[in-house]
């Protein structure tokens, strides 16, 4: 297994499909979008990208997709890699912990490092059984991601022990303005409300994951590869490869390489683009005063100053 881990809005949703595609269709693995939503029966050995549920859950996605700008945000299609906790089947997974700060009783249950222990346990046997027909390639890897339960990554490594924890590293002032908007699309959505304050998110979303990731680094140095958000943009297909050879998955460097520019070139041509909105500046937003409050993060992993934006 490999874990993606990050700060939420940090790129992980890139890595995590690169990581799946690199290894070669049909080899290997990741919990998709569509089995989330209809994960029973099973899907039939062979069948992830064939199943009629594909199709019927692909349509009813898009029915939605164009008045979400949530989705717009996170767009996930039926056949795409999806987070982990949209597989949980008790209240850890609900709306993707989207909304656990307009319901403070439920944040802290996320909050609670053995409430996280219970929903891994579940998420373990979730996995096992959605690998039952579909598991991974002899020496291919799952690769699974859930940046909303990066504060737990401890809890995540001594339920999953097999797992190779992937840690993407992206300036958190960038982060920041990326949480911010969804947020406000967030309450928008769900509630009239004030303006989530800055320095609530940068707290919650930004400094309890960063002390996370240094902790889990620390106390297992060589079991953690870290992956910097520019080096990903700047060369994904040796990035990847190297991970995946760090994971001990066996791959030939030019394979990689082609599928990483073919799945690349899909994102910008052939693949349906998600619909896009604005997002409003963030002059409010300090970015000297962000990156002193992670200057430790910052420091302990090499990230540099993304000086404008990089999708």
């Amino acid at each position: 297994i490999i874990m993606v881990c990050s700060f939420v809005r940090s790129g992980s949703t890139l890595l995590h499909n690169l990581l799946h595609h690199a290894q070669g269709e049909g080899r290997s693995r990741a919990l998709l979008k569509w089995e989330s939503m209809s994960p029973f029966p099973l899907c039939a050995a062979g069948s992830l990208r064939t199943d009629p549920r594909v199709r019927q859950i692909g349509a009813m996605l898009n029915r939605v997709k164009a008045s979400s700008p949530l989705a717009a945000m996170h767009w996930v299609s039926a056949d795409e890699p999806e987070e982990t906790c949209f597989f949980a089947h008790d209240l850890w997974g609900l709306a993707g912990q989207s909304i656990s700060h307009m319901l403070p009783r439920w944040k802290d249950f996320l909050a609670d490092s053995s409430n996280a222990r219970c929903a891994f346990v579940n998420l373990r046997r979730v996995v096992r059984l959605m690998c039952v027909h579909n598991p991974p390639a002899p020496g291919a890897r799952l690769v699974l991601k859930c940046p909303q339960d990066t504060p737990h990554i401890s809890t995540f490594a001594d339920v999953f022990p097999e797992a190779r924890v992937v840690m993407l590293h992206r300036d958190p002032k960038r982060v920041l303005e990326s949480l911010s908007y969804m947020m406000e699309q967030n309450n928008l959505t769900f509630r009239s409300a004030p303006p989530i304050p800055a320095e609530d998110i940068v707290r919650e979303n930004l400094e309890v994951p960063a002390e996370a990731m240094m902790n889990f680094a620390a106390a297992r140095r060589t079991e953690v590869i870290n992956v910097k958000y520019e080096s990903l943009l700047d060369s994904p297909g040796s990035v990847v490869r190297d991970i995946l050879r760090a994971c001990g998955v066996e791959v030939h460097g030019p394979d990689v390489e082609v599928r990483v520019g073919r799945f690349l070139a899909a994102q910008r041509g052939t693949r349906e683009k998600p619909p896009r909105f604005h997002a409003p500046a963030h002059e409010d937003l300090d970015a000297p005063l962000v990156r002193q409050r992670l200057s430790r993060y910052i420091e302990t992993f090499g990230v540099r100053e993304e000086v404008a934006p990089r999708v």
